[in-house]
């Protein structure tokens, strides 16, 4: 039974060799505890990348309009 975090992150983040990838599949379709572990990980990532998308919205929304980021001088020449 695969329950460590790490091969579930390096799974996804294609970090297994391809026989771990083929092993963790097999396991997978036949351990549930595996495949709920997997499920709430999707669910996790999910929800930190849409509260993370949603921060910085808001933290855009706050900035006040009209608000531009200053460039370095030499850049703004060059631009010219």
């Amino acid at each position: 039974m695969i329950t460590d975090w790490t091969s579930i992150d390096d799974y996804f983040a294609n970090r297994l060799s391809a026989d771990e990838r083929n092993q963790f599949d097999a396991t997978l379709r036949t351990d549930e505890a595996l495949a709920q572990a997997v499920a709430f990980y999707v669910a996790a990532k999910q929800t930190l990348r849409q509260e993370a998308q949603e921060q910085r919205r808001t933290e855009l929304m706050a900035r006040p309009v009209g608000q531009t980021r200053q460039l370095p001088w030499p850049y703004s020449i060059a631009a010219a």
